[in-house]
């Protein structure tokens, strides 16, 4: 998911010194020194055309104006301050800052404020963060030259840093298709009862199932930030940003045992985000691909049955039936974004295995597009993404299921649908029937790779 920007907490400082030079092409550059007590110094040197500098959400613009800044003859400076150990506190979301043990995770936009501009397109802001030992730092931004780039249109959604205390890891993913991605593993330093290798391992096998999926990782160069949740046993939450560079924030409860990993599904579902184009205003479309894929993926991989799958699917499902037939997916809200979706992605698949005999499904199209048109680091509106699929499908398929289920308000006839696909549950226990019409198509679902 794309998050919401809080709240930045800021004080005043010193003005820049002006040897503090910035190109002159539109790139202003930051400046930052990180205390011991994580409270940020950011001195700001911009080229002509830049006035002042605006936090990126509204509710942020007055704690803006604590800058101090002059108008130069070569353009313009500021110097502000983020007191991160404050802005934890007050807000304690990963929303804004979230603070573990010695450390604070937080997202780019919390603490990096936009330059105004006087007309033109907007410029590129270059990051350069000093940190005195032992203080860390880790951002989702690729780093080149020790500094890293964000342009001003993607700083709502720059992704996640750390400050202060934990530990890297590096690690690959390796793909059916040969290729290799770089992965690395920030875990801030909460307790955790799991040995670290086990962790490690985990989010490692997790990356393969992905990779063996979408023929490849789709998130080369991925940083995920483990946040310990003291008391916690689960995996209870993961969120996504794409700005620079993919990266996830993933809960980790400190008491989680391996058994406990691996029998989650959250890390899978983020992951299926990774791997798709960011489908803008669609919540029913995004949630409802990473809802009804990541059952599919854990099944194919030997992390649940296939029988465990359908069982989830036949109990969760009438959920988003109910919204299709009240409202359409598009006008249902929230209790139509997750089960809805899915039941969605589940009658495109099953429609376009129809036609092809069980060779290609909605995999096909989605692994398609991942390398035509690119991961979540693109964003699509919902008609451009369904027109992608089709076109890779070779077929209006997907565009008639939307059509049908999500505008409009129609009615899916689930016992039909399960009982030609050779499925019947019964006081929560499942019954497979392989003469059924379409259970080639139910055993081309869970076993099939992309053709």
């Amino acid at each position: 998911m794309h998050p919401g920007i809080a709240q930045v907490a800021l004080a005043a400082a010193v003005l820049l010194a002006p040897a503090f030079a910035a190109h002159a092409n539109g790139e202003c550059r930051y400046n930052v020194h990180v205390s011991p007590d994580l409270v940020l110094d950011v001195a700001v040197r911009c080229g002509p055309g830049v006035s002042g500098l605006e936090a990126v959400d509204e509710s942020a613009r007055a704690a803006a104006q604590s800058v101090r800044a002059q108008t130069l003859p070569g353009g313009y400076a500021a110097h502000y301050r983020v007191e991160l150990a404050v802005m934890a506190a007050q807000r304690d979301s990963i929303d804004s800052a979230l603070r573990v043990g010695d450390s604070i995770v937080t997202v780019g936009a919390a603490w990096l404020l936009r330059p105004v501009r006087e007309g033109g397109a907007p410029g590129t802001l270059s990051v350069r963060v000093n940190v005195p030992e032992p203080i860390g730092f880790a951002t989702a931004q690729p780093m080149v030259g020790g500094a890293f780039r964000v342009p001003e249109a993607e700083l709502a959604h720059a992704g996640f840093s750390a400050f202060g205390r934990f530990a890297r890891e590096a690690m690959t993913a390796p793909g059916d298709d040969g290729s290799v991605a770089r992965i690395e593993v920030i875990v801030l330093d909460g307790p955790l009862d799991i040995e670290r290798a086990t962790l490690l391992g985990w989010i490692r096998d997790m990356a393969h199932a992905s990779a063996t999926f979408w023929r490849g990782f789709p998130g080369d160069g991925m940083r995920i930030f483990v946040v310990p949740r003291a008391g916690r046993a689960d995996v209870p939450f993961g969120r996504d940003m794409a700005g620079g560079g993919v990266s996830m924030v993933l809960y980790v409860g400190e008491h989680a045992t391996r058994a406990a990993l691996y029998d989650d599904w959250v890390l899978i579902h983020e992951l299926v985000h990774v791997g798709s184009p960011f489908v803008q205003h669609a919540p029913w479309f995004t949630e409802g691909l990473a809802t009804y894929l990541e059952p599919l993926i854990r099944a194919r991989q030997g992390l649940q049955t296939p029988e465990a799958m359908w069982i989830e699917f036949m109990t969760h499902m009438p959920r988003g039936a109910a919204v299709m037939a009240g409202s359409g997916l598009v006008r249902g809200g929230f209790r139509g974004f997750y089960w809805g979706g899915a039941l969605l992605m589940l009658l495109a698949d099953v429609e376009l295995r129809q036609a092809s005999g069980g060779v290609r499904g909605l995999e096909d199209c989605l692994v398609t597009i991942r390398r035509t048109v690119g991961n979540y680091t693109r964003i699509l509106g919902v008609d451009a993404m369904i027109a992608a699929c089709d076109a890779a499908s070779g077929s209006d398929v997907l565009a008639r299921v939307v059509a049908r289920y999500a505008r409009a308000a129609n009615a899916v006839d689930l016992d039909a649908l399960w009982a030609s696909l050779g499925l019947k549950l019964t006081d929560g226990r499942l019954t497979v029937d392989d003469a059924a019409p379409l259970a080639h198509v139910r055993r081309a679902i869970v076993s099939a790779k992309p053709g």
